[in-house]
């Protein structure tokens, strides 16, 4: 399993990349993150 240290430096990739689920959860909490439904899921 992957893990970070999650800080006032980890970026957003970052952790979209190491943790997909987010990416909804964001989505639930304040859809101005709507943006990120159009990253690229890789």
């Amino acid at each position: 399993m992957n893990t970070i240290k999650i800080n006032t430096k980890t970026k957003l990739s970052e952790l979209i990349k190491t943790y997909p689920q987010v990416r909804s959860r964001f989505l639930e909490v304040n859809p101005k993150f709507k943006i990120l439904s159009s990253w690229r899921k890789s």
